[in-house]
């Protein structure tokens, strides 16, 4: 499982902005209309673990066939979205939408919104002003970094008799192992 969905979590910028013009720096900038005239670029800059991750073992649970060892691996990580507003109509500051974005991430629909994504605001950093040119016209471009708390949830499992002792024969030897 991905520690952010990226689909939901451009949907939800998407909400915040009114841009249909949200995308991931992974994917192409999309068409920008007469309409929009404006995007937002996100991109996942970095995660950090936070601690140590923890190992849920489960036998057998629901879903599983009898006789399967189940390892949830779970733990906290810091991850950094980076998002960059570009806006290509001169009267139009990328600077005032971004400032939209941390303004409206901070509300509580948000908050709710964010925790249904397993993911919690930190921090918002400083909007920074970029020159940028696109088809040698200068347009406003500004970018901030958002830090979130997230979770990591990877299940593994493995079928017994694979890497675990089984049974122990009658005179209390290992199978396998060196005999006195």
């Amino acid at each position: 499982m991905r520690i952010v969905d990226r689909e939901d979590f451009a949907a939800f910028i998407q909400s915040l902005t009114g841009l249909q013009t949200v995308y991931w720096a992974t994917n192409n900038m999309p068409y920008i209309s007469d309409t929009d005239r404006m995007s937002v670029e996100i991109e996942v800059f970095s995660i950090r673990s936070q601690g140590v991750d923890e190992h849920r073992y489960a036998l057998s649970p629901a879903g599983y066939p009898t006789g399967q060892w189940v390892v949830t691996e779970v733990g906290n990580r810091e991850v950094t979205i980076t998002m960059r507003v570009r806006a290509f109509d001169a009267n139009v500051d990328a600077a005032e939408m971004l400032d939209q974005i941390k303004t409206l991430l901070r509300s509580a629909a948000s908050t709710a919104t964010l925790n249904g994504l397993n993911l919690a605001l930190e921090w918002a950093g400083p909007s920074i002003r970029i020159k940028e040119d696109i088809d040698t016209r200068a347009i406003s471009c500004s970018v901030a970094d958002f830090k979130f708390g997230g979770i990591s949830s990877i299940v593994s499992d493995s079928e017994l008799n694979q890497g675990w002792v089984d049974t122990v024969n009658t005179t209390d030897i290992v199978p396998g192992t060196l005999t006195p």
